[in-house]
């Protein structure tokens, strides 16, 4: 993985390898610290909300072969797992290029 990430997403990665896992597909950090996001996003390392490098995305898209009942599965068992200060953001809420999971503690 490309970026720095802070160790408050070790849960989304070990979460996250177990649920591809069950479901049968690799796992791929598509970003961390790097890339281009929102402004204020928790992926950059300073953001002035709490301490950045805090969030990682998902490959999840149905052009990479997840069909939509396998991101919806993927995204309802990482909201199971994982501690209620994450969010998990994806198909569910319109997000359909990637699953965006965020350490938010506001």
């Amino acid at each position: 993985m490309q970026g720095t990430h802070k160790p408050s997403v070790d849960p989304i990665i070990d979460a996250a390898k177990a649920v591809y896992s069950e479901l049968g597909y690799d796992l791929i950090i598509t970003s961390a610290a790097d890339g281009t996001h929102s402004e204020g996003s928790l992926h950059y390392t300073e953001t002035g909300r709490f301490d950045g490098g805090q969030a990682l995305d998902l490959r999840c898209a149905q052009w990479h072969g997840y069909p939509k009942e396998d991101r919806l599965e993927i995204e309802r068992r990482l909201r199971q797992r994982l501690p209620a200060e994450y969010d998990v953001v994806g198909q569910s809420l319109g997000h359909t290029s990637h699953i965006h999971i965020e350490r938010d503690l506001s």
